[in-house]
């Protein structure tokens, strides 16, 4: 673990809200998902959501600046209910249109937001536990942080020419963000 003080940061803390918009709009994307695919499971969703939403806010409200077991946890377990029940969606997707009901246009748009929620999701996931976490990404030195498990462009342009080699996470200590990870 880091020796330096536990409340500086190398960079910037990192904003809960892309998060949470992302989540919710996952969580819109799965409650008007079409009647078959979803079924009962949309209100255990949107239960979820909610419930989830009030302890990562509250332990982290703007910035993510405290590392919060609490908060973390919420995050993880709502993106689990999410992606699980996204699973469930699927499966009912493929089983309508192999049995022929319903729509075309209505199996192909539940087909899409199935799409759009497993994006939403797994980027929460490794946006979560890539490197120890988004707090643990921007406050410990650089070479004190597990091995990245994804590569961004900036993490290996330092040999690049000098315009380039500029932006490289060695040169400005960039470290991704949500929106790096969707």
């Amino acid at each position: 673990m880091s020796t330096q003080d536990p409340t500086a940061f190398r960079t910037r803390p990192e904003h809960r809200w892309p998060v949470l918009i992302a989540l919710a709009v996952g969580t819109g994307l799965y409650a008007v998902l079409p009647g078959e695919a979803s079924g009962i499971l949309r209100y255990v969703v949107v239960a979820a959501g909610v419930l989830c939403a009030v302890p990562m806010v509250v332990t982290n409200p703007s910035r993510l600046t405290r590392d919060s077991r609490v908060g973390r946890g919420f995050a993880l377990a709502f993106t689990a209910v999410l992606l699980l029940a996204n699973q469930v969606a699927l499966f009912l997707l493929i089983q309508q249109l192999l049995q022929g009901q319903g729509s075309g246009s209505s199996t192909l748009v539940g087909a899409a937001q199935v799409w759009a929620i497993n994006v939403i999701g797994y980027a929460v996931v490794y946006w979560e536990m890539d490197r120890g976490g988004p707090i643990a990404r921007r406050r410990d030195p650089r070479a004190e942080l597990p091995a990245a498990d994804f590569q961004f462009p900036q993490d290996s342009d330092r040999d690049a020419v000098s315009e380039v080699a500029r932006r490289s996470s060695d040169v400005a200590d960039w470290a991704p963000g949500y929106v790096d990870y969707l």
